[in-house]
């Protein structure tokens, strides 16, 4: 039906105009929602509950297998939170009320209305069918993701003298965008088929789709979308690491700075409650505080 990804956006476009190519619009944005509360929001505390950092923003030297295991582990419970929104975001996709039509057809009226009709003629396990899939594919593509993102930007603050800023985001997240894809294409077609199945579908494991690509296809059809999949994820991971890179720089410029002013005005109090000799040998005023750690961090970058 299409002959490539541009073929597919043309005669999307042309049959069902801009509103076709956004189809499945409030789905997707519910399902990365779900997931990237966990896959994102996890990482860097189950990361640094294993490989402590000496204080916020210090470029991280954990091993790359603490990564992997800290990625995976958000990958999957990302994935479980976001199996239904992914379920429903193919299903309004693949249908097509005037173009060319691929798979099963279901005429859902929103997302809404599918989570309703889904449960009611298939049972709720539906919303889970593929969950195996798209769990390992999620794990898979997390730990590369993050890790890599996570290694590149660490290794090229430490060795590279490169600054924590918005390019080093940018770079970081499009090389990470790339291996993910590598990654998780193979898994996406497979995901894909089994969505688009009717309930009445036999042979519906992930093994059984495995062996039939292959067989009937070649290997070469598990990265069908490749160019397409990469467009889609290069920008969403360099816009989503770019803002959450900006996100935890503030946050510790204003902890640095809310630690520095409350330091202040202890030394002061304690000034005027004792003698000098004394406030010089105080243990509060001899530790380093967060934000000494945090500028003599920056001023090694520098």
């Amino acid at each position: 039906v299409y002959k490539s990804s541009m073929d597919c956006l043309v005669k999307t476009f042309r049959h069902e105009g801009m509103r076709g190519l956004q189809k499945g619009l409030f789905p997707a944005i519910l399902k990365e929602s779900s997931k990237n509360i966990f896959r994102l929001g996890l990482y860097d505390p189950i990361l640094n509950a294993m490989h402590p950092l000496n204080y916020p923003g210090e470029a991280s030297t954990a091993p790359a297998w603490k990564r992997m295991i800290a990625g995976a582990t958000c990958g999957a419970m990302g994935a479980i939170s976001a199996n239904p929104f992914e379920l429903i975001k193919t299903r309004l996709q693949s249908h097509s009320s005037n173009g060319p039509a691929v798979g099963n057809q279901y005429a859902y009226k929103g997302t809404f209305s599918a989570l309703r009709t889904i449960i009611t003629n298939d049972g709720f396990a539906t919303l889970y069918r593929g969950s195996v899939i798209s769990i390992a594919r999620s794990m898979f593509g997390s730990a590369a993701n993050l890790t890599t993102y996570s290694l590149l930007k660490d290794h090229a603050r430490t060795n590279w003298g490169a600054q924590d800023g918005v390019m080093l985001d940018m770079m970081s997240s499009l090389v990470s965008a790339f291996v993910s894809v590598v990654v998780m294409n193979p898994m996406d077609v497979v995901r894909i088929r089994l969505y688009n199945r009717s309930s009445q579908s036999t042979s519906q494991t992930t093994l059984q789709s495995c062996r039939n690509i292959l067989t009937t296809e070649g290997p070469l059809a598990f990265y069908k979308g490749f160019s397409t999949h990469f467009m889609r994820i290069g920008p969403h991971f360099t816009l989503t690491f770019v803002f959450l890179g900006m996100l935890k720089r503030h946050l510790i410029e204003g902890s640095s700075t809310l630690q520095s002013s409350s330091n202040s005005s202890a030394v002061i109090l304690h000034s005027k409650d004792e003698s000098p000799a004394a406030s010089s040998s105080s243990p509060s005023s001899s530790t380093p505080s967060l934000a000494a750690g945090v500028i003599a961090r920056r001023e090694e970058q520098i």
